[in-house]
């Protein structure tokens, strides 16, 4: 658990027995059992896909040289996998059968951002190494503030709640 009032989550490790779950303290706080089922539905598909070894190798690459190169989180994303976000959604809603839960969190999450964005609150998101690994949290840090996360893109949250909304 990291203490930051921001309500995300992310999974990183290079295979699903050496996996991590980060929470934020923000996430456990402000999200009830439904919301937080749905969260870590959608973290615990990213290991059993083991998804999280594309992306913790991408932002392991890419960090150090996040505070030379503007374009390191765009990289990050497209090493990762564009559109993984919004097909783990997909997965997790079906484990959870209940997409209202995911989709509830995810706005309650993205609120949160806004708030810390709109306070100037750097938090996870903040600095070089923030806009790099943004792409790998539940919601996109810092997505309320644009900064590369452009509106249509599949993993931008406001995608993901819209389609979410209409499972």
């Amino acid at each position: 658990v990291v203490d930051d009032p921001v309500a995300d989550a992310l999974a990183l490790g290079v295979s699903a027995d050496r996996a991590t779950l980060v929470l934020t303290s923000g996430l456990l706080e402000r999200l009830g059992p439904v919301g937080l089922e749905g969260v870590l539905a959608h973290e615990l598909t990213h290991v059993k896909r083991l998804d999280i070894l594309p992306a913790t190798l991408a932002a392991a690459l890419l960090l150090p040289a996040a505070r030379h190169f503007d374009g390191a989180g765009d990289l990050v994303h497209g090493l990762a996998g564009r559109g993984r976000e919004l097909d783990v959604d997909r997965i997790a809603v079906g484990v959870t059968r209940y997409p209202p839960g995911l989709s509830q969190a995810m706005a309650a999450m993205v609120a949160t951002s806004r708030c810390r964005n709109d306070h100037g609150r750097a938090g996870l998101a903040g600095g070089a190494g923030g806009r790099a690994t943004r792409w790998l949290w539940t919601v996109v840090l810092g997505a309320a503030s644009a900064g590369g996360a452009a509106a249509g893109e599949l993993d931008h949250p406001e995608v993901r709640i819209a389609v979410l909304d209409e499972w």
